[in-house]
Protein backbone atom coordinates (compact mmCIF):
# COMPACT_ATOMS: atom_id res chain seq x y z
CA UNK A 1 0.00 0.00 0.00
CA UNK A 2 2.84 2.41 0.85
CA UNK A 3 4.46 1.66 -2.50
CA UNK A 4 1.22 2.51 -4.31
CA UNK A 5 0.89 5.78 -2.37
CA UNK A 6 4.47 6.68 -3.20
CA UNK A 7 3.85 5.90 -6.88
CA UNK A 8 0.72 8.08 -6.85
CA UNK A 9 2.70 10.90 -5.24
CA UNK A 10 5.39 10.66 -7.95
CA UNK A 11 2.70 10.69 -10.65
CA UNK A 12 1.08 13.76 -9.09
CA UNK A 13 4.45 15.56 -9.04
CA UNK A 14 5.04 14.65 -12.68
CA UNK A 15 1.58 15.90 -13.58
CA UNK A 16 2.23 19.20 -11.82
CA UNK A 17 5.52 19.58 -13.72
CA UNK A 18 3.74 18.85 -17.00
CA UNK A 19 1.14 21.51 -16.21
CA UNK A 20 3.88 24.06 -15.48
CA UNK A 21 5.57 23.16 -18.77
CA UNK A 22 2.28 23.48 -20.65
CA UNK A 23 1.74 26.96 -19.21
CA UNK A 24 5.30 27.97 -20.14
CA UNK A 25 4.86 26.55 -23.64
CA UNK A 26 1.61 28.47 -24.07
CA UNK A 27 3.40 31.71 -23.22
CA UNK A 28 6.19 30.87 -25.64
CA UNK A 29 3.69 29.99 -28.35
CA UNK A 30 2.00 33.39 -28.05
CA UNK A 31 5.35 35.19 -28.06
CA UNK A 32 6.37 33.36 -31.23
CA UNK A 33 2.97 34.05 -32.78
CA UNK A 34 3.43 37.73 -31.97
CA UNK A 35 6.89 37.62 -33.57
CA UNK A 36 5.54 36.00 -36.71
CA UNK A 37 2.75 38.56 -37.02
CA UNK A 38 5.18 41.39 -36.40
CA UNK A 39 7.73 40.16 -38.94
CA UNK A 40 5.14 39.63 -41.66
CA UNK A 41 3.90 43.19 -41.12
CA UNK A 42 7.38 44.61 -41.69
CA UNK A 43 7.61 46.97 -44.64
CA UNK A 44 11.31 46.38 -45.33
CA UNK A 45 14.25 44.25 -44.29
CA UNK A 46 15.38 47.06 -41.98
CA UNK A 47 11.94 47.12 -40.36
CA UNK A 48 11.94 43.32 -40.02
CA UNK A 49 15.37 43.31 -38.38
CA UNK A 50 14.34 46.09 -36.00
CA UNK A 51 11.20 44.15 -35.02
CA UNK A 52 13.17 40.93 -34.53
CA UNK A 53 15.78 42.62 -32.33
CA UNK A 54 13.09 44.38 -30.28
CA UNK A 55 11.32 41.04 -29.72
CA UNK A 56 14.56 39.35 -28.70
CA UNK A 57 15.54 42.22 -26.40
CA UNK A 58 12.11 42.08 -24.72
CA UNK A 59 12.82 38.42 -23.95
CA UNK A 60 16.26 39.24 -22.60
CA UNK A 61 18.01 37.64 -25.58
CA UNK A 62 20.83 40.06 -26.25
CA UNK A 63 22.87 39.10 -29.27
CA UNK A 64 20.03 37.44 -31.19
CA UNK A 65 20.87 37.31 -34.85
CA UNK A 66 19.35 36.55 -38.22
CA UNK A 67 21.84 35.33 -40.82
CA UNK A 68 20.85 35.26 -44.48
CA UNK A 69 22.13 32.87 -47.13
CA UNK A 70 23.38 34.91 -50.12
CA UNK A 71 22.22 32.31 -52.64
CA UNK A 72 18.65 33.13 -51.53
CA UNK A 73 19.07 36.86 -50.87
CA UNK A 74 20.74 39.59 -52.91
CA UNK A 75 23.30 40.71 -50.38
CA UNK A 76 26.20 41.76 -52.59
CA UNK A 77 27.42 45.33 -52.86
CA UNK A 78 25.92 47.92 -52.75
CA UNK A 79 23.59 46.19 -50.26
CA UNK A 80 23.57 47.41 -46.66
CA UNK A 81 23.10 43.84 -45.46
CA UNK A 82 26.38 42.15 -46.38
CA UNK A 83 27.11 41.73 -42.65
CA UNK A 84 24.10 39.38 -42.42
CA UNK A 85 25.42 37.05 -45.13
CA UNK A 86 26.24 33.52 -44.04
CA UNK A 87 28.21 31.50 -46.54
CA UNK A 88 26.45 28.21 -47.13
CA UNK A 89 29.86 26.62 -47.77
CA UNK A 90 31.11 27.75 -44.34
CA UNK A 91 27.87 26.79 -42.63
CA UNK A 92 27.33 23.37 -44.20
CA UNK A 93 29.79 21.40 -41.97
CA UNK A 94 28.22 22.99 -38.88
CA UNK A 95 24.72 22.23 -40.18
CA UNK A 96 25.60 18.57 -40.78
CA UNK A 97 27.30 18.20 -37.39
CA UNK A 98 24.78 20.06 -35.22
CA UNK A 99 21.45 20.11 -37.05
CA UNK A 100 21.66 16.98 -39.18
CA UNK A 101 18.26 16.60 -40.82
CA UNK A 102 16.58 18.76 -38.16
CA UNK A 103 15.58 22.42 -38.46
CA UNK A 104 16.44 23.30 -34.87
CA UNK A 105 19.42 22.86 -32.57
CA UNK A 106 20.03 23.78 -28.97
CA UNK A 107 23.36 23.29 -27.33
CA UNK A 108 26.95 24.41 -27.22
CA UNK A 109 29.07 25.38 -30.20
CA UNK A 110 32.85 25.31 -30.27
CA UNK A 111 34.91 28.42 -31.02
CA UNK A 112 35.21 27.99 -34.81
CA UNK A 113 31.48 27.20 -35.09
CA UNK A 114 30.58 30.33 -33.12
CA UNK A 115 32.75 32.41 -35.44
CA UNK A 116 30.74 31.12 -38.40
CA UNK A 117 27.26 31.92 -37.06
CA UNK A 118 27.88 34.63 -34.43
CA UNK A 119 31.23 36.25 -35.24
CA UNK A 120 30.75 39.15 -32.80
CA UNK A 121 29.22 37.20 -29.91
CA UNK A 122 30.87 37.17 -26.50
CA UNK A 123 30.41 34.75 -23.57
CA UNK A 124 28.11 32.29 -25.34
CA UNK A 125 27.41 29.08 -23.43
CA UNK A 126 24.81 27.69 -25.79
CA UNK A 127 22.87 28.71 -28.83
CA UNK A 128 19.38 27.98 -30.13
CA UNK A 129 19.48 27.82 -33.92
CA UNK A 130 16.52 27.51 -36.25
CA UNK A 131 16.57 27.22 -40.01
CA UNK A 132 13.73 29.27 -41.49
CA UNK A 133 12.12 29.56 -44.90
CA UNK A 134 9.94 27.48 -47.18
CA UNK A 135 12.61 24.77 -47.38
CA UNK A 136 14.35 25.81 -44.16
CA UNK A 137 17.19 27.21 -46.20
CA UNK A 138 16.62 30.97 -46.36
CA UNK A 139 17.49 32.28 -42.90
CA UNK A 140 19.34 31.06 -39.82
CA UNK A 141 17.96 32.43 -36.56
CA UNK A 142 20.51 32.33 -33.71
CA UNK A 143 19.65 33.03 -30.09
CA UNK A 144 22.77 32.88 -27.90
CA UNK A 145 22.63 32.35 -24.14
CA UNK A 146 25.38 32.78 -21.59
CA UNK A 147 24.75 29.54 -19.73
CA UNK A 148 25.33 26.08 -21.22
CA UNK A 149 22.09 24.30 -22.08
CA UNK A 150 21.81 20.72 -23.24
CA UNK A 151 18.74 18.82 -24.29
CA UNK A 152 18.69 15.05 -24.56
CA UNK A 153 17.44 13.85 -27.93
CA UNK A 154 13.90 12.55 -27.76
CA UNK A 155 12.94 14.48 -24.64
CA UNK A 156 10.19 17.03 -25.03
CA UNK A 157 11.23 20.34 -23.48
CA UNK A 158 10.65 23.98 -24.06
CA UNK A 159 14.23 25.04 -24.62
CA UNK A 160 13.38 28.69 -24.92
CA UNK A 161 12.46 28.74 -21.24
CA UNK A 162 16.16 28.11 -20.54
CA UNK A 163 16.97 31.27 -22.47
CA UNK A 164 15.40 33.58 -19.91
Amino acid sequence: MARARNHIHVLEENMALLMEQAIANEGLFYRLLYLQRSLTAASSLDDMLMRFHRWARDLGLAGASLRLFPDRWRLGAPSNYTHLALSRQSFEPLRIQRLGQEQHYLGPLNGPELLVVLPEAKAVGSVAMSMLGSDADWVLCCLPVAMPVTINKGRERSYFMKLR
